[in-house]
């Protein structure tokens, strides 16, 4: 007489084989998790040190500041987060800078971008608003705080030709005439740069691309050039 297996019988075979994956994802998950916080310990040492010899100050963590905050960024307005990692603060070639990895969340996901800002005023330009950027990365969702201001677009014959297929736009459109031939030229240079002007400061990010220490020096060089030329266009 054949036996029946009992309704109660335990799997044995597959039962180990369920718990011996769960074991394997915990141990992957567990390696990585000690991976990025190994690479986070790193990176802090190496900001750190970057930082020191800059002559700029460091801090592990900050929050966005009231006037960075009022100054309404695209990539600020966009996120959940007012508090970021790694910032370096202080003046470079006798200019504010600030550098931080900003980390954003929203409907289409998680980055971490590093942001160099300097302060740069322009002449009759305090609440003068400009983007520029080869990709439209960001737009606002449901999860953000409060919808990004909308800027006004120039058309396709209002830009340079480098820059035909570019998204740039501005609170005054007028006013953007005189540095088409700056942004042209930087622009080309550096494609994968994103660009913000609002408040007296210019903001510069590579959307998804955290900056190594090594290499901050020479972006605070170029975003310093930036700001100089901008605020003589004439001599361009």
């Amino acid at each position: 007489m054949t036996r029946s297996t009992p309704f109660w019988h335990w799997d044995y075979t597959g039962s180990m084989t369920i718990l011996l994956s769960l074991i394997i994802v915990s141990v992957i998950i567990g390696l990585l998790s000690l991976v990025m916080l190994a690479d986070r310990g790193r990176r802090n040492s190496l900001l750190r040190q970057a930082a020191d010899q800059l002559g700029l100050k460091f801090r592990p963590y900050a929050s966005l500041s009231q006037p960075v905050r009022q100054a309404q960024f695209h990539l600020i307005e966009c996120g959940q987060f007012r508090h970021f990692r790694y910032l370096l603060e202080g003046e470079f070639q006798q200019r504010p800078v600030n550098i931080f990895d900003y980390s954003l969340v929203n409907q289409q996901g998680a980055s971490t971008q590093t942001v160099v800002l300097l302060h740069c005023p322009l002449d009759g330009k305090a609440n003068w608003r400009l983007q520029c950027w080869q990709k439209h990365w960001l737009r606002g969702d449901a999860l953000t705080d409060q919808q990004p201001l909308t800027l006004t677009p120039l058309s396709p014959h209002q830009k340079p030709a480098g820059l035909r297929k570019w998204h740039i736009a501005s609170s005054e459109v007028g006013l953007v005439q005189p540095y088409l031939a700056i942004l042209e030229q930087w622009c080309l240079a550096h494609p994968h740069l994103h660009i913000e002007y609002a408040a007296g400061m210019l903001m510069l990010y590579r959307p998804q691309y955290e900056l190594a220490a090594e290499h901050l020096e020479q972006a605070l060089q170029a975003g310093c050039e930036l700001c100089q030329r901008l605020a003589t266009p004439q001599a361009a």
